[in-house]
């Protein structure tokens, strides 16, 4: 295939240049992306994501500009040497990429010295579009980033077969267990991948432990900036708490949901089939005897926005067994499972098993 040859012989290209001088091209890159503002425009026209989601991702260009390298060795300001691979990769672009997150696995890619082939998502081609013009402004070599638009699933499927698909032997791909940067809660999980568990302990019962707590659950399962209302892969899917402290932080949470205003006013949902699986998971969560407490219906945009529909809230269930189908969901929704344990070390454990 035509992009296939012409991402080998950019691949060429850009191995001849220094690993000084390829990192200094991927900062061009992102320089072009901060100062852009047509990629920024389509989040809001075409895929309704508000100001505040639109300045996150600003935030994000600019912490990998800005930051110790994230693709450079710290102390050479290089790019660091990778485990020898496939020559090229394929990247499927996903809205839920936005900017930054596409810039990170194109990166990730260059960094391996492979030649990336990008098939833009047909929801959003702006976002491979917005990469493809700033990685042209930066002077990289033409065609180590080939990005094609409305590829037919056969030809998707042959690409795969004649290149390789993502590496996913990066640390950061395995799970692992991470404290928080407060003492409210155990964050445990994949960053960026999957969903995730949050821990809430007998411990933080005093004080305002677990109204803090209920705050961090909220933000990291329905926030507008970090998950773009529950659809962004990586988002708490879970809550596993202390049986003691159990019903004051449900309270807590309720009232959380009810004065948040990215609750209030969710996202769309990007993708128009999302719909269909998340009424599937309403109905699972109530067939397994589980306890709607909020949310778990769908509403119209307001008149005159321009949000395309459909929106949903979140729900969240309480009563939820471990061994119910449930707890374990996979999909990227905005809906919650709230799970007794009976210590913090088997709520840890649990947190565990089921990421």
């Amino acid at each position: 295939m035509e992009a296939l040859e012409a991402t080998r012989a950019g691949r060429a290209a850009w191995l001849a240049l220094s690993s000084v001088e390829r990192s200094a091209c991927l900062r061009r890159v992102l320089d072009h992306l901060r100062t852009s503002t047509e990629w920024a425009s389509h989040l809001g026209c075409l895929l309704g994501v508000q100001r505040a989601e639109v300045e996150s991702e600003f935030r994000s260009l600019e912490e990998w500009s800005t930051g110790a390298g994230q693709w450079t060795d710290p102390e050479s300001g290089s790019l660091r040497a990778t485990e020898p691979g496939a020559d090229l990769a394929v990247v499927f672009a996903e809205w839920t990429d936005l900017v930054s997150g596409l810039f990170r696995r194109i990166a990730r890619q260059l960094e391996g010295d492979r030649g990336v082939v990008v098939v833009s998502d047909k929801r959003w081609p702006a976002g491979a579009d917005a990469l493809s013009a700033a990685i042209s402004a930066a002077g990289l070599p033409t065609g180590v980033v080939s990005v094609l638009h409305g590829l037919p699933a056969p030809l998707r499927d042959t690409l795969i077969g004649m290149a390789a698909g993502e590496s996913s032997s990066e640390p950061e791909h395995h799970a692992r267990v991470r404290a928080t940067a407060t003492p409210i809660a155990l964050d445990l999980g994949i960053p960026e991948l999957g969903n995730r568990s949050f821990v809430v302990k007998l411990e933080h019962e005093a004080g305002e432990g677990l109204r803090e707590a209920a705050q961090m659950v909220v933000d990291q399962a329905f926030g507008r900036a970090k998950t773009l209302s529950g659809q962004r892969p990586g988002r708490l899917a879970r809550v596993i708490c202390h049986a003691r402290v159990f019903s004051k932080f449900c309270e807590h949470l309720v009232a959380a949901l009810e004065a948040s205003s990215d609750v209030r006013e969710p996202l769309p949902q990007i993708d128009n089939e999302a719909i269909n699986s998340i009424r599937a998971l309403w109905n699972l969560g109530l067939d397994e005897g589980a306890t709607l407490i909020f949310g778990g219906e769908s509403f119209e945009a307001a008149p005159g926005s321009r949000a395309r529909d459909p929106r949903v809230w979140p729900a969240v269930y309480c009563n939820v067994d471990p061994e119910m189908a449930l707890s374990r969901i996979r999909e990227t929704a905005p809906v919650l499972c709230l799970i007794r344990a009976e210590s913090d070390e088997a709520a840890e454990q649990l947190a565990r098993d089921l990421d």
